[in-house]
């Protein structure tokens, strides 16, 4: 029976190190039985001297490690890993070095982040199981998309698709109609100014694309029709696209990150020149606000 006991020693110092948790928690359970039979024996053989010095430190030992592998293993089964990738819209191939950011649905505070590797895979550790967190994912040449909430849960994947910035690319903007021969975009009271309806739309959606996306710099263009004469909508365009940019500048966006532009009626996008007879929604097409992507800022 020592030399049981010596046996379990021997297996503590030597081999713990390496163990998982369940194996240590199994450990100690079978550490427990052999110190029973071991002190059962104990009450009716003397043990001899070898053995004596042991019995502390293995009983201290014992102890020691089960009450570290099952915290452990409590811990372990508390909480989750969340794995997933970040993918090209299109090509889905894997997208390297996307920020993941895992935060607290209250207060928006960071609980932990993760890189993608060159596969476009992540892992963030230690998550509290069953708890519901908002994660979103970022990378400077690829749009910004909206943050997803999710509640933990073992095996779970979370994919993120992102569309890749291209520089040179126009965005048309809908849902800015200036009134004929105006670029007024507010309507101005007494007690305030506000976005005319007719433009409001469009100026937010520009709004959210800057904020959301601070990497990038963009010219606002803006055409017109080709009726009238050639160089009061080259003027008129310009004043439509200059209006554009301060109201944005106004709502917190940096001046630098955007250039206004007017092309009056420079790029039509279909037949109707001057001179050529067109239908009302014809003329409409060519009446249009974009936004175009430009070399990213230094």
């Amino acid at each position: 029976m020592t030399r049981a006991l010596v046996k379990v020693h021997s297996l503590l110092i030597t081999n713990v190190r390496n163990m998982t948790f369940k194996k240590r928690c199994y450990t100690a359970t079978m550490l427990a039985r052999e110190y029973k039979e071991c002190y059962a024996y104990s009450k009716n053989q003397v043990l001899s001297s070898t053995a004596i010095p042991i019995l502390p430190k293995t009983l201290f030992l014992f102890f020691f490690f089960a009450l570290m592998g099952l915290g452990m293993l409590s811990h372990a089964q508390s909480y989750c890993q969340l794995r997933g990738s970040v993918v090209h819209e299109d090509s889905k191939v894997g997208i390297e070095k996307a920020l993941i950011l895992v935060r607290q649905p209250i207060d928006s505070a960071v609980v932990d982040s993760a890189f993608t590797d060159d596969a476009g895979s992540y892992v963030i550790d230690s998550l509290e199981l069953g708890t519901t967190y908002i994660v979103s994912v970022g990378h400077p040449d690829y749009y910004y998309v909206k943050p997803q909430s999710i509640k933990t849960q073992v095996g779970k994947d979370l994919i993120f698709k992102l569309q890749e910035v291209i520089e040179g690319a126009n965005i048309r903007i809908d849902g800015i109609n200036f009134s004929p021969n105006s670029a007024e975009l507010y309507l101005v009271t007494r007690s305030n100014k506000t976005l005319v309806p007719d433009v409001r739309e469009g100026v937010l959606v520009i709004l959210e694309f800057l904020r959301t996306n601070p990497q990038l710099s963009v010219e606002i263009a803006c055409h017109t029709d080709s009726r009238g004469d050639d160089l009061y909508n080259l003027e008129l365009s310009q004043k439509r696209a200059l209006s554009i940019r301060l109201a944005l500048i106004d709502m917190g966006i940096p001046a630098h990150r955007m250039f206004a532009k007017g092309y009056g009626e420079q790029q039509l996008i279909n037949k109707c020149e001057n001179d050529v007879k067109c239908s009302s929604e014809e003329h409409a097409l060519n009446r249009r606000v974009e936004v175009l992507i430009l070399p990213k800022l230094p």
